[in-house]
C-alpha cells in the first residue's frame, strides 16, 4: 500500500511474506526548499526531476539484495523514470508530449 514520504525521504517498508521485491515506486511530489516551501522548477532545492544521490544509492543496494530490481520515479512534471540496476542505466521519458526534458 502507499505510504507518505517526509520532505526528503520515503520508506516502501517490507514486502509481504512468500514474495519477491522486483522494484520500489515513489514520486517528488512539487518542486521545494530545504525549509519544505513550494517554490518554482527553477528555485527547487531538490533536483526533483531527477532520482536524488539517495535514490540511486538505495536502488543499487536493493539490486545487490534482489538481482533484476528497479527504481521507478514520477517527477513534478510528470517524467517517469527508471532505474535499472542490472545496468546501472537510468531513463527518463514524460507522460505528456514536448515536455521540457
Amino acid at each position: 500500500a502507499p505510504r507518505r514520504g517526509r520532505l526528503s525521504s520515503s520508506n516502501f517498508g517490507s514486502v509481504p511474506f512468500g514474495t519477491t521485491l522486483v522494484g520500489s515506486y515513489h514520486t517528488h511530489g512539487d518542486y521545494a526548499t530545504h525549509l519544505g516551501r513550494r517554490t518554482t522548477r527553477q528555485h527547487d532545492e531538490f533536483g526533483s526531476e531527477r532520482f536524488s544521490p539517495a535514490d540511486i544509492i538505495n536502488n543499487r543496494i536493493q539490486g545487490i539484495l534482489h538481482p533484476g530490481f528497479a527504481g521507478y520515479l514520477m517527477t513534478p512534471s510528470f517524467r517517469f523514470g527508471i532505474h535499472d540496476t542490472a545496468t546501472g542505466n537510468i531513463t527518463y521519458s514524460s507522460l505528456i508530449p514536448d515536455m521540457v526534458p
